[in-house]
């Protein structure tokens, strides 16, 4: 078996496993299924991190807080108002949103991996 059909099992059973055990988890604490609950088990579980959620949020807030700031006059928004903006609601820094941004802009693109 090559690498890319090991990977792609890997995937598989990863997908598999993962459901199976937020279906148990989600019964024993009689939850409904549904993605809240699932993007809550995959934080309990430590299987998205806390670095990953501040990014998305660094990069989500940002895009909104650049649409606030344009105007006739900066068409494309005013970056250091909409970091300030970011700041105010995020517990990151000036120099931690900076780093996301320039840092993981493309990070959250859809992934390439196919799933059998």
């Amino acid at each position: 078996m090559s690498k890319v059909q090991r990977q792609k099992q890997t995937n598989k059973e990863f997908v598999d496993r993962i459901d199976a055990d937020f279906d148990r988890w989600r019964r024993k604490k009689g939850k409904a299924n549904n993605t809240r609950n699932l993007l809550e088990y995959l934080v309990r579980h430590n299987l998205m991190r806390q670095t990953i959620i501040n990014r998305w949020m660094t990069l989500n807030e940002y895009e909104a807080q650049i649409q606030l700031t344009k105007s006739p006059k900066n068409p494309k928004g005013v970056k250091s108002y909409a970091i300030w903006g970011v700041e105010e609601l995020l517990p990151l820094g000036e120099t931690q949103i900076k780093a996301n941004i320039r840092n993981h802009s493309t990070y959250f693109r859809e992934n390439v991996f196919k799933f059998p």
